[in-house]
């Protein structure tokens, strides 16, 4: 079309350009778009398994019987379910 009409030819040369850099644009921005909503169903995921991991906590915390560290043996073993729980979540060195 550009060939066959040379008096319009520089008019739509422009236009082709203009719609190529609007295609450039909209390409730039999708792919910041798709980054951001990547990070942040990255953040959402990371978010649930850190709530699952403190209500497992606090299950553990609010299982233990008051009575139980009354005494030093209690307060051990207390601890060592609580030192369990952290190594099964490599939390701990």
């Amino acid at each position: 079309m550009i060939k066959n009409d040379n008096c319009h030819s520089h008019s739509i040369e422009t236009k082709c350009s203009e719609l190529q850099d609007i295609h450039n644009d909209l390409n730039k921005k999708f792919d910041e778009r798709k980054h951001n909503l990547d990070k942040s169903t990255e953040v959402h995921e990371s978010l649930q398994q850190v709530t699952k991991w403190c209500n497992a906590g606090v299950d553990i915390l609010v299982s233990q019987p008051l009575d139980r560290f009354q005494s030093a043996e209690g307060a051990e073993k207390g601890l060592k379910e609580i030192d369990q729980f952290l190594k099964k979540l490599n939390l701990k060195e």
